[in-house]
């Protein structure tokens, strides 16, 4: 596969064509040059675009990215192909990261629910059923104390 003559050659020759994923059905651009903490490209692609590779690849490709965030469809961090990249909420990035990491409660049951976290308002994922067990249990010892 030929990448696009948009991307300028010294940005083209760090990148390498390969299918690094079997969640997407092309293969990923991944960026061989300088990394950012967590796996991020870093390169400067040209005036406005930014040092984010994967975003200034996006911008320069597709066009202006809305007030959101590029999630990596493919999940390889190193990966530049805009064809990977899905604009969404911040919140909804975060959510995917945490469906990937842990699908399933402790029980096995999926998570039904994303609430507000009383710590720092972070999100977090939350088994209903689980969490009325809980309930039920801990006022049981409660009662039992008492």
């Amino acid at each position: 596969m030929r990448l696009p003559d948009q991307i300028p050659e010294r940005i083209r020759a760090k990148l390498l064509v390969e299918q690094r994923s079997e969640r997407v059905g092309t293969p990923c651009w991944v960026w061989t040059g300088a990394t950012v903490t967590g796996g991020y490209g870093s390169a400067w692609v040209g005036p406005g675009l930014g040092t984010s590779l994967h975003r200034a690849i996006y911008k320069l490709l597709v066009g202006p990215i809305p007030n959101e965030t590029l999630d990596h469809l493919c999940l390889v961090k190193g990966c530049a192909n805009p064809e990977h990249m899905e604009p969404v909420s911040h919140q909804e990035n975060k959510r995917r990261g945490m469906l990937e990491k842990m699908p399933t409660c402790a029980c096995g049951r999926p998570y039904d629910h994303v609430k507000k976290s009383s710590y720092k308002g972070n999100p977090r994922r939350v088994c209903r059923t689980c969490t009325a067990r809980q309930s039920r249990e801990r006022r049981a010892r409660q009662k039992a104390v008492i």
